[in-house]
């Protein structure tokens, strides 16, 4: 995935909203010369929330479990994930993930749980000694999107009904008496087709028949603006006094707590330029032309969506294969009576793309020489802010 260079960017904009959604406690243990370095985990609380269709996660570093504990060693960086889940991702709706630090405080607590510190201790960390940086560039999984295919219900020239579906059924090998019980079936099935032909039914009202497996991947980057926030290492210059530092005495008054992009979507003001996008998906539609119907989509999808379509010739139709009761038959009739005709799509099928965007943030504190020996924690915050 392309990564392009962006200033960070405040985010307080008109008309977008914010979903805290990790509050990550740090600890950081500090040896004196005689002993080696170690680190201490203690628990992560983490608020999980979303702003519209998508969620934010945050996990360790292999993307295997949520984060439960964040531990840091002096100049040693730890890596973890943060991850936007996209469920109806809308062509005009803009999102940042970012983060703030506090200052690291040292621990008063005896143990894990309740963890206390002193926050208006002399000896403290400071948020500008922790950095943060990307581990490796953004990544974009799994975008996909759901696109309805059309079915027109239609027979080759010169066939009828009737004639095609008992050639169709007495090629299939079945028992004898499934043939003879499928034959007689046919009159009204055949009937009900003709019924839907003469009205006009294109058969598209299929529930539950969208397609999964149109691969955006490649492309999602050129409609989505999607970017790495940080281009490079940078500190948490002025603290946050979430979480710990809130009986921090110098929360009054402190100025804007630095906020460091992990990922921006920028979606582009002139829609038109995604030209590139619109001709894969309609380059995979026209893939789809030809394939049988079951090949698309399961024919007891198939039958569901024509059973309870808006249509009640086309209703009509779906309840006679359901009828069947034979999965091989119902199958081959699909495949005999439906066409999938694929017209041009525009971007209106932008509503209905879902998608995985990660970025793998990398984060560092280092005390300073003087920094007495013993253990300090502090809360690092992740935001998902979304238009």
């Amino acid at each position: 995935m392309p990564t392009t260079p962006q200033t960070p960017r405040r985010p307080a904009r008109p008309g977008r909203r914010m979903a805290l959604v990790v509050v990550g406690v740090m600890l950081m243990s500090l040896a004196t010369a005689a002993t080696a370095q170690t680190a201490v985990g203690v628990p992560v609380t983490m608020n999980v929330g979303s702003v519209g269709t998508r969620s934010l996660t945050v996990t360790n570093f292999t993307g295997t479990e949520a984060l439960t504990e964040l531990p840091l060693v002096s100049g040693a960086p730890t890596n973890y994930r943060a991850t936007v889940t996209d469920l109806d991702y809308l062509i005009d709706r803009d999102f940042d993930v970012v983060a703030e630090m506090g200052n690291l405080y040292p621990v008063t607590s005896t143990g894990d749980d309740p963890l206390a510190v002193d926050a208006n201790s002399d000896d403290i960390i400071a948020s500008g000694d922790v950095t943060l940086g990307l581990f490796q560039g953004l990544t974009a999984t799994d975008v996909l999107a759901d696109i309805q295919p059309t079915y027109l219900l239609s027979l080759a020239t010169g066939l009828d009904c009737t004639t095609l579906l008992t050639a169709t059924i007495g090629g299939l090998g079945l028992p004898a008496l499934d043939v003879t019980n499928l034959l007689a079936a046919l009159t009204d099935l055949c009937t009900a087709f003709d019924a839907a032909v003469t009205a006009g039914d294109p058969a598209t009202e299929l529930l539950g028949g969208l397609i999964e497996d149109l691969d955006l991947t490649g492309l999602i980057d050129e409609a989505l603006g999607l970017v790495d926030g940080l281009t490079g290492t940078e500190p948490f210059t002025n603290p946050s006094y979430l979480g710990l530092g809130a009986a921090d005495a110098d929360a009054t008054g402190a100025p804007a707590a630095t906020m460091l992009t992990l990922m921006s979507a920028d979606a582009p003001t002139d829609l038109a330029a995604l030209t590139d996008l619109i001709a894969a998906i309609n380059a995979q539609l026209t893939d789809l032309t030809g394939l049988d119907a079951t090949d698309v989509i399961p024919a007891d999808d198939i039958i569901q969506g024509l059973v309870n379509s808006g249509s009640a010739t086309t209703a009509a139709l779906g309840n006679e294969i359901a009828g069947l009761g034979n999965t091989l038959a119902q199958e081959a009739i699909l495949n005999d009576l439906l066409d999938i005709v694929n017209g041009a799509i525009d971007l209106s099928v932008l509503d209905n793309l879902f998608g995985v965007y990660t970025a793998f943030p990398r984060i560092t504190a280092t005390a300073p020489n003087d920094t007495p020996a013993g253990a300090y924690a502090g809360t690092h915050t992740i935001t998902l802010i979304s238009q």
